[in-house]
């Protein structure tokens, strides 16, 4: 019996596909972000850059087979200016930065009218003055501090707060006398959003959010937001009565949802049918996923 032995056994169809991790570096300016994809043999053409929600997808096509990588945005990039460029080998993109919420300083009075539906706090600074106290607002923060002032009758303190969604931090007022801080936060005023007959299918251009409502009409459903905020109520009676039967039924439904970021508040709409209502709000097209043109530089 002859024995065939093979020099190298493992050799046929071992060809194991080569992962290529993307190396990347990153910097920073005071005016944009600037990331650095190192690709070698990779051309223009086989890159692909989509801008979704707050991510970049970076897709390259190498030998038939495709991969891709995704990479989230910094805190303050500017959806709207984002550029890349393919040059020897590497992937260039940067991102501008967007303006940071600009803070507000609160002018301190000696009285303010308050409001039974505004936010209230109150802290003891006895022996300070106007120059020891700084009230600001910072796109949703609260920031207070206060010094004890010459006669330092009371610590030094510093307090960041974040107002509620429903809280009207435009329009903070603060008062300071007889050593009380008084800061008042008006509530943002609800905004009644019509029940219309209808349906909605979420895109990249439109945000939906649906909600079950079995039993309850539209015309019985009441939508309101205050902010980001979208509160829903609905509720229908049904009674049945014969010569020796009666019956009723109730339903009621409550429920509520924060509108993300990316949508377009003032066009929130309601559309409710067979059972299912759902709260659409146009995407901001700043926020649409997009393909981004990669440029090549010799």
């Amino acid at each position: 019996m002859a024995l065939t032995i093979f020099r190298y056994p493992f050799e046929v169809d071992c060809h194991p596909r080569r992962h290529h991790r993307i190396r990347r570096t990153q910097s920073e300016t005071e005016d944009e972000y600037k990331f650095n994809l190192v690709m070698p043999g990779v051309n223009r053409d086989a890159v692909r850059v989509d801008v979704v929600g707050g991510k970049l997808k970076i897709s390259v096509t190498r030998d038939g087979a495709s991969e891709a990588q995704w990479m989230s945005l910094p805190k303050y990039a500017d959806r709207s200016e984002i550029a890349a460029k393919a040059k020897n080998g590497v992937l260039e993109i940067t991102i501008k930065k967007k303006s940071k919420d600009q803070t507000k300083k609160i002018e301190l009075q000696e009285r303010i009218e308050l409001k039974d539906s505004a936010y209230k706090l109150d802290y003891s600074v006895p022996g300070a003055g106007a120059d020891d106290v700084q009230v600001s607002v910072t796109g949703p923060r609260l920031i207070i501090n206060a010094q004890g002032g010459k006669m330092d009758f009371f610590d030094d303190f510093r307090r960041t707060l974040i107002t509620p969604s429903d809280a009207d931090s435009a329009n903070v007022t603060a008062a300071l006398k007889d050593g009380i801080l008084l800061i008042q936060i008006p509530k943002l005023e609800p905004v009644s959003v019509p029940v219309e007959k209808g349906q909605a299918t979420e895109s990249d251009e439109l945000y939906v959010a649906h909600f079950k409502t079995p039993g309850i009409p539209p015309e019985k459903i009441e939508v309101s937001r205050v902010g980001r905020k979208v509160e829903i109520e609905g509720k229908q009676s049904d009674s049945m009565r014969d010569k020796d039967y009666y019956s009723s039924i109730e339903t009621e439904f409550s429920e509520s949802i924060y509108l993300p970021e990316s949508v377009d508040l003032e066009n929130t709409r309601a559309v409710a049918e067979n059972g299912v209502l759902a709260i659409t709000a146009p995407v901001l097209e700043s926020e649409r996923p997009r393909e981004l043109a990669v440029q090549s530089e010799a």
